[in-house]
């Protein structure tokens, strides 16, 4: 009788007593890699000598690999996320040395590719980093097979740039007392994305001059909208604060 170490084994024994030559044989698959010891009993009596059968992984499984994101969503222009791989075959085993090779469908990102092909335990890490507000998605293949998940990875807008961020008046000059110019302030980061729910605040240099509505937040698209309209004559220059950043045009 036939036995062996660890799990998922199957063991198919000896058809039939032993030959004339005392010998009986019978076979071991496994679906869990690593060492097998085969035993065996004669008659009841255990053998000492026993035998290593070594089950190596399978070939890679594009369904059972992983692609996994720490964090998840990332500020544009920030340090980026880690992207891991974990390559296995179709029953679960971690499958070592496989090279991977990540990617994304968004423009504006930077991959650092694994340094090394996937350790013992079927990982391999590479980075990734977003400079656009945009829909991403992370790849990945292992020795060139394309594995079927991928990872979903968020990225938002930076800090409010007073570089980026405008200030602009519809017309630069109205009649007093019945004329208006509308005011669209933008906010936007240092990489151009749009900043929405950004507090903004506006100020107007002079006297006889107001907005219908001084302050606010930034819509969807990074827009805030006054209406300033005077009724005192002069040049006037708008200014406008987002985030507490001053940004003057």
């Amino acid at each position: 009788v036939l036995g062996a170490s660890g799990s998922g084994n199957t063991l198919t024994q000896p058809a039939d007593v032993t030959a004339s030559n005392g010998t009986a044989s019978g076979s071991l698959s496994s679906t869990v890699a690593g060492t097998k010891t085969i035993t065996a009993t004669v008659n009841g009596v255990a053998i000492t000598p026993t035998a290593d059968v070594v089950v190596s992984a399978a070939a890679i499984s594009a369904a059972q690999s992983l692609v996994s994101l720490n964090p998840t969503s990332v500020t544009a222009g920030g340090s980026g996320t880690t992207a891991t791989v974990t390559v296995r075959d179709a029953f679960d085993n971690p499958i070592a040395g496989a090279t991977v090779v990540l990617a994304t469908n968004a423009a504006g990102t930077s991959i650092t590719q694994p340094v090394a092909t996937t350790d013992a335990n079927g990982v391999a890490t590479g980075t990734i980093a977003a400079t656009l507000v945009t829909p991403t998605t992370v790849s990945a293949t292992a020795n060139g097979v394309a594995l079927t998940q991928t990872a979903a990875l968020t990225v938002v807008a930076g800090a409010v740039s007073a570089a980026q961020s405008s200030v602009e008046a519809s017309t630069a000059s109205i009649v007093a007392g019945s004329g208006s110019s509308t005011i669209t302030v933008t906010a936007r980061d240092a990489n151009g994305n749009t900043i929405a729910g950004a507090n903004v605040a506006l100020a107007v240099s002079g006297t006889g001059a107001s907005f219908d509505q001084a302050s606010g937040t930034t819509d969807a698209a990074g827009v805030f909208t006054a209406t300033l309209s005077g009724t005192v004559a002069g040049l006037r220059t708008v200014s406008a604060t987002i985030a507490g950043t001053p940004i003057t045009e």
